[in-house]
């Protein structure tokens, strides 16, 4: 059981929890689940204990009672993330959101039920529901959704008519919000919320949950409720991505928007990396489609992942102009290796700067692995010879890949950095030069820490060699105007 940990790790977990927010990579305590997991849970707990304390009588058999309702409630949960989603459980700010939004529904209901003692109709549980389902997705927000429904159905004198009703009506909200990609799109959410609501209440009336005498107030309220709802959530969506640190869509889209000031910087002073992101986002987006990855998250982070060139740009070849004077002719080759290399720690803090999502910045410092800078370390190795020469001052000090997301955009950077270098453009010629990648890449190591798998390689293969013939495909050869004459 969850209960038996010490309250001196409790505390230690709650000191830790706080400044493990937005963190790279959850503290863990125990081997598949981190201080998240831990702290939330206790959280969740201590908050369905004391609101069901409001519904029933303060004595000790009630506080047993309350236990054991809460106990089987947070486990049923625990239960279902576990075995459908447990990756939630290791994310910190994903178990922090659903603090927030159980501890929100329980405050609302403990307002509306005992203090304020109005209808359970008047609840605006659509900011909880349609919020977990744009950050979390739909089974996380079912789990949560009947544990709210089965939560109010007791607060409302057990009557299950209720958890029935705010069930179907969640499951609604769910399907509404589904595929959200806009704010726009939430705003035309509050008609039919109203129209399901004013349904709703029709129906409450006909199985007498309702008083019949204040059905036309219910009908204003409900009304209000809908429209109140989208307003808050619309106003909430901002602080629960801070909170959360998980993009949703409509983030990703407006980062992904080309008129995003760091873009356009990118265009103006980098024009070769801004053109190289582009074919690497096409690329990743495609391939992350093919194997049901987040495409979006692959292509935001293609557009990002060489930010940090705008700094330098003159010293990456994309960038320089073909009259120009190689800035590296004149620069030792560990030199020139730690002026590449300085092109991640730039871009992670551009990226910070202008709050890009944590998953963006996370491939931004991923997309080279530990991969070896091979131009520098071979022309080291020319120089010095290759026993004075030491193979670690050539890798990228960074972290591997640990999604598939960041998996992809390493393999699409590589592929289309060579694709500069061809002349030749053939079906066997792309097949030839993404197999070598994937095969370079696998034996190096810089796809041990993420959870690819070699069917998803092969998928990936086959995709970028289409997207590339696509890209890369043969024209005609106009005739001049000499010789139409």
């Amino acid at each position: 059981m969850l209960w038996k940990k010490p309250i001196i790790d409790f505390l230690y977990f709650l000191i830790k929890y706080i400044n493990q927010l937005g963190e790279t990579k959850p503290l863990e305590i125990k081997k598949g689940f981190s201080i998240s997991y831990w702290v939330s849970t206790i959280f969740i707990y201590i908050s369905i204990v004391l609101a069901f304390l409001f519904k029933f009588q303060h004595n000790f058999l009630s506080f047993i009672y309350v236990n054991i309702i809460s106990i089987i409630i947070l486990n049923f949960s625990l239960y279902f993330l576990k075995k459908y989603n447990p990756d939630i459980l290791k994310h910190d700010g994903a178990m922090f959101l659903i603090f927030i939004m159980i501890s929100t529904f329980l405050f609302l209901i403990v307002l509306f039920r005992k203090i304020l003692n109005y209808n359970f109709l008047l609840i605006p549980i659509p900011i909880c529901i349609m919020t977990l389902n744009i950050f979390l997705g739909a089974l996380v927000s079912v789990i949560i959704l009947f544990i709210m429904s089965f939560t109010l159905a007791i607060f409302y004198d057990y009557n299950f008519y209720i958890l029935v009703l705010e069930f179907i009506l969640g499951i609604y909200l769910i399907f509404l919000t589904q595929n959200v990609t806009t704010r726009k799109d939430i705003t035309k959410i509050w008609l039919k919320i109203i129209i399901f609501n004013v349904l709703f209440i029709l129906i409450a009336n006909h199985l007498s949950i309702i008083d019949s005498s204040n059905i036309f107030h219910l009908l204003i309220a409900s009304i209000l409720n809908g429209i109140i709802s989208v307003i808050i959530t619309l106003g909430i969506l901002p602080y629960a991505e801070n909170i959360s640190t998980i993009p949703t869509n409509i983030k990703l889209l407006e980062i992904t928007n080309f008129s995003q000031p760091t873009l356009t910087k990118m265009l103006l002073e980098a024009p070769g990396t801004y053109n190289h992101s582009i074919v690497v986002a096409n690329l990743a987006e495609n391939a992350a489609r093919e194997i049901g990855a987040d495409s979006l998250i692959a292509k935001a982070g293609a557009y990002y992942h060489d930010i940090g060139k705008i700094l330098k740009p003159i010293y990456f070849i994309e960038n320089k102009p073909s009259f120009m004077f190689n800035k590296h002719d004149s620069l030792s080759p560990n030199m020139s290796a730690l002026i590449i290399f300085s092109h991640i720690k730039d871009g992670i803090k551009i990226a910070k700067n202008i709050k890009l999502p944590k998953k963006i910045i996370d491939i931004i410092e991923e997309h080279h692995g530990t991969s070896i800078l091979m131009y520098f370390y071979n022309k080291a190795i020319e120089m010095y010879g290759k026993e004075n020469v030491d193979e670690k001052l050539y890798r990228y000090p960074y972290r591997k890949p640990q999604t598939r997301e960041s998996v992809i955009v390493m393999i699409a950077d590589s592929v289309e950095a060579i694709m500069h270098s061809e002349t030749v453009f053939s079906y066997i010629n792309f097949k030839n030069i993404v197999n070598k990648v994937i095969k370079t890449k696998l034996e190096d190591g810089q796809f041990e820490e993420s959870n690819i798998t070699l069917k998803d390689l092969k998928k990936i293969a086959e995709n970028m060699i289409k997207t590339l013939s696509s890209i890369y495909h043969s024209r005609i050869k106009y005739p001049t105007a000499e010789k139409t004459q």
